[in-house]
């Protein structure tokens, strides 16, 4: 069922996938994690979850560099890319993600209703 789906969740700040497993795992899912871009491509390769949520600031392979390589492998091409940053968004870096990930959404804004059903939105339709 789609409420028991894994959900791969990117991140360097491990109370941003605390908060993001939190809200998720009463809900259903199964959150796997990644503390570094690197581990986060390896792990959506092996694992291929329905859906991927991304911070953009993290040591060595950014958000962007993720999200690029992510889109480039044929495994992990059609997986759903929710991007949860802190970060302050350029024109240029929002054009750069534009038609590569599913949502937008920044932590500042976190709102946990919104959050569940946009994942759930997402996973479904994936």
């Amino acid at each position: 069922s789609d409420s028991s789906a894994k959900v791969l969740v990117i991140d360097d700040d491990l109370l941003a996938i605390e908060l993001v497993e939190a809200v998720l795992q009463p809900e259903g899912y199964t959150i796997l994690r990644a503390t570094n871009g690197e581990h986060g491509i390896a792990l959506a390769q092996q694992e291929v979850p329905r859906m991927i949520i991304l911070d953009l600031l993290m040591p060595g392979i950014d958000g962007f560099a993720v999200v690029e390589q992510l889109r480039a492998s044929l495994s992990t091409a059609s997986i759903p890319i929710i991007v949860l940053t802190a970060k302050t968004m350029t024109r240029e870096e929002k054009e750069r993600l534009n038609g590569q990930i599913s949502l937008l959404a920044q932590k500042a804004e976190f709102n946990r209703a919104a959050f569940v059903a946009s994942v759930r939105a997402f996973v479904t339709t994936s």
